[in-house]
């Protein structure tokens, strides 16, 4: 009995250790913002809620709609329809690769810097 408590322990350790391992594997793509509202948009081919929370590399798109975006402290960005655009963050800027469409930035100047790429 002692002994199969023993194994259970070990085995709880194991797995522990491996999950807390695991952790920066997981974490490894930078949180560019969050989602403020939409409408008729997707992000990786889902549909887009509020909260959702972006992450550097991911790619958004606004059909016939629209999509507000949350950066750090007060900037925002509007995309508006018909707009493809993809996300990377460093360590001190958000840049925006914008493939078609428009949008629209509020940014205050605190905090990261906002760039913006077009086309190619």
């Amino acid at each position: 009995m002692l002994n199969g408590r023993r194994t259970l322990r070990v085995c709880f350790l194991a797995l522990v250790v491996g999950v807390m391992g695991a952790v920066p594997l997981l974490g490894g793509s930078a949180v560019v913002g969050s989602v403020a509202g939409s409408m008729n948009a997707t992000i990786g081919g889902h549909a887009l809620l509020p909260n959702t929370t972006i992450f550097s590399g991911d790619s958004l798109q606004v059909n016939d709609g629209v999509a507000v975006v949350a950066l750090d402290k007060a900037s925002r960005m509007v995309l508006g329809r018909e707009t493809t655009a993809s996300f990377l963050k460093s360590s001190d800027e958000v840049t925006v690769l914008l493939s078609r469409g428009n949008l629209s930035m509020y940014h205050t100047g605190e905090g990261v810097a906002l760039r913006v790429k077009i086309g190619d």
